[in-house]
């Protein structure tokens, strides 16, 4: 079964994609928390969400010219920031 449940702060979007900022489990070196940045396909998000939000997504983990990038099925919006200024400050306290 190919399934895969992302949760995490849109980073950059377009009409046809997302680029998901998802915060990893373990902290670096530094004992700060890293984040993947992992590209979605979802179409007309820009609609619905801005840069900023929090979003849970379910979909499938695709693989083309040797990159991996997630085919959402299903998104839902956890958390809407006010403006992208706030939006940084959470993701860098996060």
């Amino acid at each position: 079964m190919n399934r895969i449940i992302l949760v995490g702060r849109i980073k950059e979007i377009n009409e046809k994609s997302v680029i998901v900022s998802v915060p990893s489990e373990k902290k670096n070196e530094n004992g700060e928390y890293t984040y993947d940045d992992i590209l979605c396909y979802i179409n007309m998000m820009n609609k619905y969400c801005k840069v900023g939000d929090i979003i849970a997504l379910r979909g499938k983990l695709k693989h083309c010219d040797n990159k991996y990038f997630v085919f959402a099925e299903k998104v839902s919006f956890l958390k809407s920031n006010v403006n992208e200024e706030e939006a940084e400050q959470e993701h860098e306290l996060s």
